[in-house]
């Protein structure tokens, strides 16, 4: 399937599972990391307890202050590699000197690398 652009507003749900989002990624050899894990009213753990059971390599976690009560209110995390981002909406809340990874290359496949080395 070709590049291309859908009409869609992120705002609403689309009429797909996270399973079923999580298939279409991998067929475009995609890397599965749900963002914002632990926002309160749109974070996916609002929906699922329990993130095991899917076949995603990564999550993101929102508010770096509120991550120990977000492990401990939910074991499933503990084995899944964690990214830490601001969630910045302006220039102020940009946290890019705490919340940073080192790749070994910067390129899609360094990422994916670094992705599978947090998962041994």
């Amino acid at each position: 399937m070709p590049l291309q652009e859908i009409e869609y507003l992120l705002n609403y749900p689309l009429d797909i599972t996270f399973s079923q989002l999580i298939k279409v990624v991998r067929e475009f050899q995609g890397i599965v990391i749900p963002a914002h894990i632990n926002r309160v009213g749109s974070g996916i753990l609002d929906v699922y307890q329990n993130l095991q059971p899917f076949d995603i390599d990564g999550i993101e976690i929102y508010n770096k202050e509120n991550i120990e009560q977000t492990l401990m209110e939910n074991t499933s995390l503990e084995k899944i590699p964690k990214l830490y981002n601001s969630d910045a909406h302006s220039l102020e809340m940009i946290n890019e000197r705490i919340n940073f990874i080192e790749l070994e290359e910067l390129t899609f496949q360094g990422l994916r690398k670094y992705l599978e080395k947090k998962h041994e």
